[in-house]
This record gives structure tokens, C-alpha cells and sequence, in this order.
């Protein structure tokens, strides 16, 4: 535990200070190696979600914000009975970015149809 706080303590220094030196906040996507400022968010194409560089609060070290990757995706709705008999997802438009991508549900009931949206984090 001492070991990985104190990796992670020099890790995080050796951030600062690279970020220090180049006057620059800014976060590197991994998977695509882009990189973005702070403030700045994208979509990928084919993926329901959207990211964006935000800085964060380092745990333990007061006053000490990283640039960091937030991934926002869809929640899937879910009939507010738990019964997801005669249910069926939507996607209503499928290929348009976040959030109009997300999941719809919609369940048919006695007597009338339901609706159920996504909710977004």
C-alpha cells in the first residue's frame, strides 16, 4: 500500500512538473493518441458516449488538479415495475453523437404503451 501511494505520489509529480514546464493542461486519449485541452470534449464515431478533459482533484494532495479523461455514456432505462415482459429497445437514431444515440425502452401495458428515455451521467 506505502509502495503504490508513493508511486503514484511520483507519478503525479513528474505530471506536474512536465505540465509546469509546458505551460499546458492537457489530456491524451490512448486509444486514438490525440490529445485535447482542458475544457474540450469529443465523440467517437460508432460509439455512444462522449469524453471530455476535465481536471480532477488528486485524493491526498490538497489543492492538486490533473488533467483527466471523463467518459459520459447512456444509463438504460428500466420500467419503473421491474417487468420488462412485452419491452423493446429503441435506438431511435442511431447514428446521430451522444445523447440522441442512447437506448429508449418502450413496453406495452395493459391499456397503454410506455415510453422509457435514457438517462445521461
Amino acid at each position: 500500500m506505502n509502495y503504490f501511494l508513493f508511486v503514484f505520489i511520483l507519478v503525479t509529480l513528474s505530471v506536474l512538473n512536465s505540465s509546469a514546464e509546458s505551460g499546458k493542461k492537457e489530456c491524451i486519449d490512448v486509444e486514438t493518441n490525440k490529445t485535447y485541452g482542458v475544457g474540450e470534449s469529443w465523440v467517437e464515431k460508432g460509439k455512444c458516449s462522449k469524453y471530455a478533459c476535465l481536471e480532477a482533484p488528486v485524493p491526498n494532495l490538497p489543492n492538486v488538479h490533473l488533467p483527466t479523461i471523463t467518459r459520459y455514456i447512456c444509463t438504460e432505462p428500466a420500467p419503473p415495475d421491474g417487468d420488462t415482459r412485452n419491452c423493446h429497445a429503441l435506438v431511435p437514431y442511431p447514428n446521430d453523437p451522444y445523447p440522441k444515440c442512447c437506448k429508449h425502452l418502450i413496453c406495452n401495458r395493459p391499456g397503454y404503451q410506455q415510453i422509457l428515455k435514457p438517462k445521461y451521467n
